[in-house]
């Protein structure tokens, strides 16, 4: 199911650390936050995010809070959002970083991968907070899927 898997690779420790920052995320909501709180009241699971680096288009672009762009790959709105994430890293994480040349550049490749989608997303969606390491997934899919299409012939296609 998960090709590859070693509790020594990138891929590992990268689900290792967002479900951690989740964990401690929601340790920080139950313990300061307000559960019955509206979204725009302090105390919210939103203002909680934004304590922990989401990203917020505004604050990347007025503020100059650039770091917002990859802090974001790290945390999770919810568990359902953090185990289909990790699933998803676990189920072409492990291929992918096989076909890197280091761990060195694999880390790269979903630092800026991860940084790439949270720029689209906050041009996109200019007065939202986002978390989540959806972009890392879909920068290593459109990898996977390059590599398929550059080796076709060697693998014996058409």
């Amino acid at each position: 199911m998960f090709p590859g898997f070693s509790f020594h690779s990138v891929t590992f420790v990268f689900t290792v650390i967002v479900t951690v920052m989740y964990l401690l995320t929601l340790a920080v909501y139950q313990l300061y936050g307000n559960t019955e709180a509206e979204l725009w009241q302090r105390g919210s699971w939103h203002c909680t995010l934004y304590d922990f680096q989401a990203k917020f288009s505004f604050a990347i672009a007025k503020q100059g809070q650039l770091w917002r762009l990859i802090t974001p790959i790290f945390l999770h709105n919810n568990t359902v959002h953090l185990f289909w994430n990790v699933i998803s890293l676990f189920m072409i994480g492990f291929t992918v970083e096989k076909m890197m040349p280091s761990k060195l550049k694999f880390s790269l490749f979903i630092v800026l991968g991860g940084s790439a989608a949270n720029l689209l997303s906050a041009v996109a969606g200019r007065y939202h907070i986002s978390v989540g390491s959806s972009g890392v997934v879909f920068t290593m899919l459109g990898a996977l899927v390059l590599w398929f299409t550059l080796n076709f012939k060697a693998m014996g296609g058409f």
